[in-house]
């Protein structure tokens, strides 16, 4: 399946990635990052079928 992560901190897709494995990703953040939402997306790799949608909020950290 292919996978976005959209932030405020940046977009990132990883394509083909396997049944029951995980795709990782990290933004690089200047100063202190307040709360907000990812959202993430999939679909299957090639762009067929449905996409699924996943928000989830996250507290303000401090560095």
């Amino acid at each position: 399946m292919d996978v976005t992560l959209d932030t405020p901190y940046g977009t990132r897709t990883v394509d083909d990635v396997a049944p029951g494995a995980s795709a990782y990703q990290s933004f690089t953040v200047r100063g202190t990052p307040g709360a907000g939402a990812a959202t993430v997306s999939a679909r299957a790799s090639g762009g067929d079928g449905p996409t699924t949608t996943l928000a989830a909020a996250y507290a303000a950290r401090a560095c």
